[in-house]
């Protein structure tokens, strides 16, 4: 991904866990998936640029991309997504 280009994208949000009728844990991860387009303001690796302990510890979920990548949304909202919860990504 590239500063300025325009992309869209699902982003996986996390998944919801349950159990199969035979007593095995499924993940849906499609439950809160939610699609964006925007411009890319900011492609951030993390290995460079580390992140707060704070924010790393925040929330359930401690693992995260090598990318964050910030988008300025068509609504002028700015968010930023890891890369690897980013799939079906097409760029312009």
């Amino acid at each position: 991904m590239e500063i300025g280009k325009e992309v869209s994208f699902t982003y996986l949000k996390g998944a919801e866990n349950g159990i199969d009728a035979n007593g095995v844990l499924t993940k849906d991860y499609s439950a809160n998936a939610e699609s964006y387009a925007g411009k890319v303001l900011d492609v951030r690796n993390i290995e460079d640029q580390p992140l707060a302990w704070e924010t790393l510890m925040y929330g359930k979920c401690h693992e995260r991309s090598q990318n964050l990548v910030t988008v300025e949304l068509e609504d002028g909202e700015t968010k930023a997504f890891y890369d690897g919860r980013m799939i079906g990504l097409n760029v312009a």
